[in-house]
């Protein structure tokens, strides 16, 4: 690809570009379209499928500098690009002034759940103008996610090691700088399905992650920004994902005694069971009990009707008798193509104290056969049951982070106190690889003035980084 000589072309310019700090509250129209009309789609120019990017040198930029903001898209991250949008002007002035590298050109990238989302994978061009600006305008933030503490990061490792063309990797032995930014770990398999449906391709099987994470790292050096947040804090944000779902179905979220949601990220048929106290059970076909429970929302039922479903079962408040409860998933039918396990979430309610079950059930069966217990309790008004195990365990950091560490090494896994400072580390990352030191890094954060709360951010975040040396080998290990 062709691109205009950089914006940021001399002195001048670049130090009018650090201060130049732009105002998103009317940039993303394309997105709040999408969003409002309820059928969003991805636009036609981040279309990823059947798609090579370049980033090419020219006789005015020979010696192109390929850089790569893939940012997760979901729930609990989808302001990043905003918050990059309105400070790329700072970080191409502030990468000029510095020196770290020659003639950026910038990629950026959102992903989502391929599992769920109509738009997992949105990929822009490499530029360096007014292009980018373009790029990330186009893009929908759809805040989706399947609720599972995983999005398709791996996806994105896939399509940078597989459908890149980059004259400083191929043709001058250098490497690409991929930043990711995201709160939640990486899919444990690039799926063929995916890959066919998304991107186009036609593999012979499923790609291990680390696997692809590998083969990304012989074109990229490869980064994790790991925005802080406490596991309490992730955990709500992905379970938005059932209250949007169920709120959008029309179903009750709030004010029960006892509520039962079920959600799943495929066309099947799976449905929702409590067998009560007084031996009454409600499902699809007994939809109000005697005893005040009711299904109120039933997805999915004889036809293909969402990717993103969810039933609810649910007593309002005050109205559910004590006694002893069973909160079963039954596969009534398969509507998608093969017939493989399916796997779930039931989000259960009591009293205001919530807990969580992940399951799947069994390939193959339909009916009793495939029925999945989820809970089963004895309720006392007033008393909130314990939970049986630790909902929040998908979503600690330890969790999220081991399976980082398959994928990439350690060392470039940046925890990062506040998300709207990756733009600097980013910088200090590619000074780092230029050989600047990190007094130097914060050294030039203060003669641009930056916040000094950010200062302290990134200087903690790189710390480690700046210790043990940018140029680390991959963890080929396989994933845990």
């Amino acid at each position: 690809m062709v691109h205009k000589e950089s914006r940021i072309n001399s002195l001048e310019s670049a130090q009018v570009a650090i201060q130049t700090v732009r105002d998103t509250s009317t940039t993303f129209d394309y997105s709040e379209r999408m969003t409002r009309s309820g059928q969003g789609k991805v636009h036609r120019n981040l279309d990823p499928k059947g798609k090579i990017r370049e980033c090419l040198d020219t006789p005015v930029m020979p010696s192109v500098t390929p850089i790569v903001f893939a940012m997760d898209g979901t729930q609990s991250r989808g302001d990043d690009a905003k918050v990059i949008y309105a400070q790329l002007l700072p970080m191409l002035g502030a990468l000029h002034l510095s020196g770290a590298v020659v003639d950026p050109q910038l990629l950026f990238i959102t992903f989502g759940d391929a599992t769920t989302d109509t738009a997992p994978l949105q990929v822009g061009q490499f530029e360096s103008d007014e292009r980018m600006d373009a790029d990330l305008e186009r893009m929908w933030f759809e805040k989706g996610g399947g609720g599972t503490g995983e999005e398709s990061a791996e996806l994105v490792a896939y399509f940078l090691a597989r459908h890149t063309k980059v004259d400083a990797v191929d043709r001058r032995g250098k490497k690409m700088k991929v930043f990711f930014t995201t709160d939640e770990a990486p899919y444990p398999m690039v799926k063929r399905d995916e890959v066919k449906r998304i991107i186009g391709d036609d593999l012979r099987a499923d790609i291990p992650t680390p696997a692809i994470f590998a083969e990304l790292q012989s074109r990229a050096d490869v980064y994790v920004f790991y925005p802080g947040k406490s596991p309490s804090d992730r955990q709500s944000d992905i379970d938005a994902e059932i209250r949007q779902r169920l709120l959008k179905a029309g179903g009750r979220f709030e004010n029960c005694s006892i509520r039962a949601s079920l959600i799943w990220n495929t066309y099947d048929d799976l449905d929702l069971h409590v067998v009560t106290p007084s031996g009454d059970h409600i499902f699809f076909s007994n939809k109000k009990s005697r005893c005040g429970g009711e299904l109120d929302v039933d997805r999915n039922a004889g036809h293909r009707e969402t990717r993103q479903p969810v039933e609810n079962i649910r007593w309002v408040k005050g109205t559910a008798r004590p006694g002893k409860y069973r909160v079963f998933v039954q596969n009534y039918a398969y509507h998608d193509d093969g017939r493989g396990d399916v796997p779930f979430k039931v989000e259960l309610e009591i009293d205001g104290v919530v807990q969580s079950f992940e399951g799947k059930t069994k390939a193959g069966r339909t009916g009793p056969q495939s029925d999945v217990t989820a809970f089963e309790f004895d309720y006392a008004p007033e008393q909130a049951v314990a939970a049986s195990a630790d909902s929040r365990e998908a979503y600690a950091d330890e969790v999220i982070l081991a399976k980082w560490r398959q994928c990439i090494p350690d060392g470039n896994i940046i925890r990062i106190g506040d998300a709207k400072w990756t733009t600097e580390a980013a910088i200090g990352i590619l000074s780092l690889h230029s050989g600047k030191s990190l007094a130097q890094i914060v050294e030039n954060m203060h003669e641009r003035a930056v916040d000094p709360d950010g200062i302290a951010d990134v200087q903690k975040a790189l710390m480690p980084l700046s210790q043990q040396g940018v140029f680390v080998s991959v963890d080929e290990s396989a994933f845990g």
